[in-house]
Parts: structure tokens; C-alpha cells; sequence
């Protein structure tokens, strides 16, 4: 997306959370290249930890990854920060 007034593209501070490191490590390269910031995480409860500390545009999480009892607690968790 470009910026309407600059024309310059938007950068996101991105979230991503997966616990295969080739996908995640494909997806912050993908992102950075394309020049977003991204800061990785293995886990639900690091990802947790992570918001915690930085405020995030966008999170890429894989599917499977939860904070606890399933996905949508991960949803829920992060909704209440």
C-alpha cells in the first residue's frame, strides 16, 4: 500500500508465531524483504510475552499454535492486551 500524501509504502511492525522454524523463518523473510519489521516467536505464551512488551500491527500466527487450551484461547489472550 502506498502512503496517499508521500507515495511511500507502508512499514508494520509484524508478529510472527510458529513453532516450525523453516515457516517462520520463510514468512519474517518474506515480510522483511518486502520491509516490514518482524519479530519471531515459538510459542503462544512467548508471542504473549512479546505483545506485552511491543505494540504489533499484524500477527501471522500458524495455525496450530494456542496459549493453552486451544486456538481460539490465543485469539482471546491476545484480544485482552
Amino acid at each position: 500500500m502506498l502512503d496517499s500524501l508521500n507515495m511511500e509504502p507502508f512499514h508494520y511492525k509484524v508478529l510472527v508465531v510458529d513453532d516450525e522454524e523453516p515457516v517462520k523463518r520463510l514468512i519474517v523473510t518474506l515480510l522483511s524483504q518486502k520491509g516490514h519489521q518482524c519479530i519471531a516467536a515459538n510459542s503462544g505464551f512467548e508471542a504473549l510475552e512479546k505483545i506485552k512488551e511491543n505494540k504489533f500491527d499484524a500477527v501471522v500466527a500458524g495455525l496450530m499454535i494456542s496459549t493453552g487450551n486451544d486456538q481460539i484461547s490465543m485469539q482471546s489472550d491476545f484480544a485482552a492486551l
